[in-house]
């Protein structure tokens, strides 16, 4: 027996449209419902469109949602580069920004399946504070500056 990939249509997929800052994270909520008199544990899948923002979607691996029951699965989008912009049309001086782009599936106990387009616009990111000094004009001075490695790399 083989199998085949089929397309999904149009109306069974749902959008989860995320906005935040770059580097700050935000979540959303996606409601199961279990109608069976057994519980469910679904293991998701969130993938991205392109390696650029690989990792800026995430939720638990394995979810579970109790017989006759409900449960949220929580997905959370931490963009690490801010998304870009683009000409709305030829033609057009309207710049729209263009959303990093990712999916989350759920494989279903039943036999069906849940599929979610993620689209997510990162903003510029917010100030960390104000730094303010005096000093005695033509004489050098050294300051220290507080700087976050929000990259984890040295």
């Amino acid at each position: 027996m083989m199998g085949k990939c089929v397309a999904q249509e149009g109306s069974q997929t749902q959008e989860l449209k995320f906005q935040t800052v770059v580097r700050k994270a935000t979540t959303q909520t996606v409601a199961i419902q279990n109608p069976e008199d057994k519980e469910w544990a679904i293991n998701p899948t969130i993938s991205t469109q392109s390696d650029a923002c690989k990792g800026y979607y995430s939720g638990k691996a394995t979810f579970v949602v109790p017989a006759k029951g409900n449960a949220n699965y929580e997905v959370t989008y931490l963009p690490k580069t801010m998304t870009t912009k683009e000409k709305e049309a030829p033609d057009s001086e309207n710049m729209v920004d263009v959303p990093h782009q990712g999916s989350l599936f759920f494989p279903l106990p039943n036999g069906t399946a849940l599929l979610y387009n993620l689209l997510g616009v990162a903003a510029e990111p917010e100030a960390e504070g104000l730094i303010t000094e005096t000093v005695v004009a033509k004489k050098a001075q050294n300051f220290v500056l507080p700087v976050k490695n929000w990259g984890r790399q040295t």
